[in-house]
């Protein structure tokens, strides 16, 4: 009996499982970048030729800090799904903590979106 799909299955799930796991990294490393960028006081432009669209960013808030929460590929979506918890401060007002979700898509230019209704 030839047995060569016991090698030809477990080969085609490692490469075609890998794939998305290589851009699921990428794609925390681009929010990443995006949000360290943000709490440095920078501006989302100077991130090309990535595109960061965040409302509360360009609105003036100031993100206190971040922390990164779960990464999965979203296949429906064709993005990396990245939930986010972000302390924001608007002028002298108390800091406050927001859970966001940004969706990362990958073609000729990468571009993060914060995503309200995951």
């Amino acid at each position: 009996m030839n047995r060569w799909w016991l090698f030809a299955v477990p080969l085609v799930c490692v490469v075609g499982c890998g794939f998305p796991a290589a851009k699921v990294d990428e794609a925390k490393g681009h929010v990443k970048a995006a949000l360290d960028k943000w709490q440095s006081g920078g501006k989302p432009e100077e991130l090309k030729p990535v595109e960061f669209n965040e409302a509360l960013w360009n609105a003036g808030e100031k993100l206190v800090s971040f922390e990164m929460g779960e990464a999965r590929y979203v296949d429906s979506a064709q993005a990396v799904r990245c939930q986010v918890t972000l302390t924001l401060q608007k002028g002298k007002a108390k800091p406050r903590t927001e859970n966001a979700v940004y969706d990362v898509t990958f073609g000729p230019t990468v571009k993060v979106v914060n995503n309200p209704m995951p």
